[in-house]
């Protein structure tokens, strides 16, 4: 067999080792190709799609289709390979302009549009995702990539009988697609069906066990059995239909008039003011804490707990059981009048925010940065108790030039973690 034969014939098993999931030895098929013809950008590009595939794979995947790109800048599919795989990171304004070089040197491509259509939805412009989702689909009606990105972005604007439309017609066409009860089920989730939300991840997951999208679907759904969670959920889902300049304004909003309740003090409205500022502190602090409290309370079901990662059961130890042992002994504290109590069942509780975004947190920076404010925190609480139990064995100005700023500086960092964890860079699910 001529070399030419050879160089065809390991692409084509690369194709076919990657078509049985068998990743590793696709990938060394197509190198051994590449080795044979290092400029055949069809091989290069086929190298990406197994690499991008692959577990944890994005990055060498990324880095192989800009080779790709590089032989061959005129080919509309590497490209949209490239937008796929900087979705698949989530960078939804890379892979936008990526989905675009595509469109303009091919305008008809059918998959470049539901890539745009992907980078849409990253980018929080729903409308824009259902356009683009929708040129998609008339150019290639079998496009299954953007009939997903249209149910999902069709959900996020609150369009749901059209949704629901959507889906039926994605489950009459192939029922045991599993991204399709994927998307099924957190359709099921916003209306607040957890039941059915489950039933959906659940096959999704029975046709492939390697669906994250359906596992983290499947946790919500366990998680949204609380009342108090379903609330939170239904917030959140209502918040992701916004744009990232709308949740801020949202936000901003909420805080300014909580600030503008301090106008009331003074007034016969003054426990108003006060009732209003305890709940707004006690919603911001839900809002934090309710992913780890959702852990704990699936840690506890025997059947449940096992779609949990342990990541994810670190988190519902740490983040869940610091504030249910907090408040256990801040109650104490306070029923029995005793501080050296108080203080611990608080630092306790106050911890618990930054350490909702170290143990399933995916940036390096983030985990860093609120696992130092969470141990901020706690050796701040420790130092105070200690104090206040023993205080004959510090000096005497020990409170004044450590405690005090100690317990200020841990205040500080539960409260700066409410404003921080709302920056991408510091925050990867």
């Amino acid at each position: 067999m001529s070399e030419p034969d050879n160089h065809f014939a390991l692409v084509t098993r690369g194709i076919r080792l990657r078509e049985l999931r068998r990743f590793q030895e696709s990938e060394t098929a197509l190198r051994d190709a590449l080795s044979m013809e290092p400029e055949d950008d069809f091989a290069m590009h086929q190298l990406a799609v197994t690499q991008y595939l692959s577990p944890d794979g994005e990055k060498k995947a990324l880095e192989t289709v800009g080779r790709a790109i590089a032989l061959s800048p005129n080919d509309p599919d590497h490209h949209v390979l490239k937008a796929f795989i900087l979705l698949e990171m989530g960078n939804g304004k890379e892979a936008f302009r990526c989905a675009k070089a595509a469109i303009e040197l091919e305008p008809n491509h059918s998959n470049a549009h539901a890539a745009q259509a992907g980078a849409c939805l990253v980018l929080s412009q729903n409308d824009a995702a259902e356009r683009c989702a929708r040129m998609a689909l008339s150019l290639d009606p079998g496009n299954d990539v953007a009939a997903k990105y249209l149910a999902h972005s069709l959900r996020l604007q609150g369009k749901m009988e059209e949704n629901a439309d959507q889906i039926r017609r994605m489950l009459a066409d192939d029922p045991n697609d599993n991204q399709t009860h994927a998307v099924a089920g957190y359709s099921r989730l916003q209306t607040g069906d957890a039941k059915g939300a489950e039933t959906h991840f659940l096959e999704a997951l029975r046709l492939n066990p390697d669906n994250e999208y359906a596992r983290h679907g499947l946790l919500e759904s366990f998680r949204a059995r609380s009342a108090i969670y379903r609330l939170h959920l239904k917030w959140t889902m209502w918040m992701g239909a916004k744009s990232n300049a709308m949740q801020w304004g949202i936000i901003i909003g909420i805080y300014l008039v909580i600030k503008l309740t301090r106008l009331l003090k003074g007034t016969r409205f003054e426990m108003l003011g006060i009732a209003l500022g305890i709940i707004y502190g006690l919603i911001v602090f839900w809002m934090h804490v309710a992913r780890g409290v959702g852990n704990l309370m699936i840690l506890c079901d025997s059947s449940a707990r096992y779609a949990l990662n342990k990541a994810e059961k670190a988190e519902g130890v740490v983040v869940g059981g610091g504030i249910l042992l907090g408040l256990i002994v801040l109650i104490c504290g306070l029923a029995l009048d005793v501080f050296g109590l108080i203080v611990p069942g608080a630092a306790l509780m106050l911890a618990a925010i930054p350490f909702a975004y170290v143990f399933t947190n995916k940036s390096r920076i983030g985990r860093w940065l609120f696992g130092a404010f969470a141990a901020l925190i706690l050796v701040a609480g420790s130092l105070l108790t200690i104090f206040s139990f023993a205080p004959h064995l510090f000096s005497e100005d020990f409170e004044r030039d450590v405690v005090i700023p100690m317990m200020i500086s841990g205040m500080m960092a539960a409260m700066a973690t409410t404003w921080l964890a709302g920056i991408p860079s510091l925050r990867k699910q």
